[in-house]
C-alpha cells in the first residue's frame, strides 16, 4: 500500500503539465509566456516573452544542418613536404612517365636503364609515409593473436618457415627437421645482435642459393603486420642481416654446389616474396640506428648492387645465348626493380646516398662495357 501512494503522489505531481518542458527539451525552471501579446513589436519587455521567443525560433530550426567546406586561409604556406611533393609532381609531368621503374623496355641506351633522382625522391617520400602509417598504434582494441616464428638467432630455420622448403646446405650441420625442432615461438625474441664475422663468412654452407620458382611462391610465408610488430628492433636487424647473408650466399655460392647467379634457366636472387619480406622489414625498422646496425643495412644495399651489375654484365649473355621468354625477362626486370628499391631506401631514408650513387655508378660502367 506504501507503494501504491507513492506512485499515486508521483504520478499527480507530474500530470498537471506545469513546470515539465515541451519533448526533447529539459525540465522548465523559469516561467515561460504562453501566448504573446497583440501588440508585440518583436523586442520582449520580459523574462517571459523572452523565452516565449527562444522557443519559437528553436521550433524553427532545422534538426540537421551541414557547413560549407571553408578554403584555407592563403596566407598560411603549406608544408615542406607538400611544396616537395608538389615540385617534384610538377618535374614528372613535363616528361613522360617511364614505362615501369628502370624504363628499360626497349631502351638500348645505358642512362636509360637506371633510376632517375626524381624518382628516388618520389619513392623515399612514399616510402616515408608508408612508415608513419605502419609504425603508428592501430585504433583496434580487439584480442591479436600471437604470431608464430622460429626463435630470431636459428638463421636456417627462418629460410625454412619463409621459402617453405628445406634447407639444402644445412643437412651436413644440423639434424633433419622433427616436431620439437620445427616448434615455432609463440612470444617474440629479445636476442642480442652479434656481427662476428664468423656467422657472416664461414658458415655458408649453413643457407641455401636463393632460386624459388613460380611453383614455390604458394608455400612460401608472406610478411604480416602482426608477425613484424611483434619483432623488436634487433630482431628486425637479425632477419635483414640474413637476407643480406642469403643473397651473397646466391652470388658466391659454395662449391661445389650450383653455379652462382644468375643461372639458366633463370632463377631471381631476389624473388618476389623476398623482395616483400624487405619491404617489410624496412618499414618497421626504427630509422635512428648505431654504426654497427647501420653496416647491416649497407651490406644488405651492396648485395643487391652486386645482383644488379652481375644481372646486366651476366645475365644479358645466358639470355641471348640460350634465349629468354617474356616470363623470364619480366622476372628479371621485377628483380632490378626490387634492387633499386632497396637501395634507394636505405640511402633516403637512413642517410647512405653514397650507396645510391655506387650503384648507379657501377650499373652504368656495366652497360657501357
Amino acid at each position: 500500500m506504501q507503494h501504491n501512494n507513492l506512485k499515486r503522489k508521483r504520478g499527480n505531481h507530474e500530470g498537471d503539465g506545469e513546470g515539465m518542458a515541451e519533448p526533447g527539451l529539459q525540465r522548465q525552471i523559469l516561467p515561460v509566456a504562453g501566448t504573446m501579446r497583440a501588440d508585440f513589436d518583436g523586442v520582449p519587455q520580459d523574462g517571459m516573452e523572452y523565452l516565449f521567443t527562444v522557443r519559437r525560433d528553436y521550433a524553427k530550426l532545422p534538426w540537421l544542418t551541414s557547413a560549407p567546406s571553408v578554403p584555407p586561409p592563403s596566407g598560411i604556406a603549406p608544408a615542406p613536404w607538400v611544396q616537395q611533393a608538389k615540385a617534384i609532381k610538377a618535374k614528372l609531368e613535363r616528361a613522360p612517365l617511364p614505362a615501369n621503374v628502370l624504363d628499360d623496355i626497349g631502351a638500348s641506351d645505358g642512362p636509360s636503364r637506371v633510376p632517375s633522382q626524381e624518382w628516388k625522391e618520389m619513392f623515399v617520400a612514399g616510402f616515408r609515409r608508408f612508415r608513419e602509417n605502419v609504425q603508428q598504434p592501430t585504433i583496434y582494441v580487439g584480442p591479436t593473436p600471437t604470431p608464430r616464428y622460429p626463435k630470431v638467432t636459428d638463421r636456417a630455420k627462418w629460410w625454412s618457415f619463409i621459402t617453405g622448403r628445406e634447407d639444402p646446405f644445412a643437412s651436413g650441420k644440423a639434424r633433419p627437421p622433427t616436431a620439437d625442432a620445427t616448434s615455432m615461438k609463440t612470444e617474440p625474441a629479445e636476442p642480442g645482435l652479434d656481427y662476428a664475422a664468423d656467422e657472416l663468412s664461414t658458415e655458408r654452407m649453413e643457407s641455401p642459393v636463393l632460386s624459388l620458382s613460380a611453383g614455390t611462391q604458394e608455400s612460401c610465408t608472406s610478411p604480416t603486420t602482426a608477425l613484424l610488430r611483434s619483432l623488436d628492433q634487433k630482431g628486425l636487424l637479425h632477419l635483414l642481416m640474413y637476407f643480406g647473408h642469403w643473397l651473397n650466399t646466391a652470388l658466391h655460392p659454395p662449391t661445389p654446389h650450383p653455379p652462382p647467379y644468375p643461372t639458366s634457366p633463370f632463377e631471381p636472387a631476389l624473388p618476389p616474396m623476398f623482395s616483400q619480406w624487405l619491404f617489410a622489414l624496412l618499414g618497421h625498422l626504427d630509422d635512428r640506428l648505431m654504426s654497427g646496425e647501420i653496416h647491416t643495412l649497407r651490406t644488405l644495399a651492396r648485395a643487391c648492387r652486386e645482383v644488379l651489375v652481375k644481372s646486366w654484365e651476366v645475365g644479358e649473355e645466358v639470355a641471348l645465348a640460350i634465349g629468354e621468354s617474356p616470363e623470364e625477362r619480366a622476372v628479371r626486370e621485377r628483380e632490378r626493380e626490387a634492387c633499386w628499391l632497396v637501395i634507394a631506401a636505405v640511402a633516403g631514408v637512413w642517410g647512405q646516398s653514397d650507396l645510391w650513387e655506387d650503384a648507379r655508378d657501377a650499373v652504368r660502367a656495366t652497360l657501357k662495357g
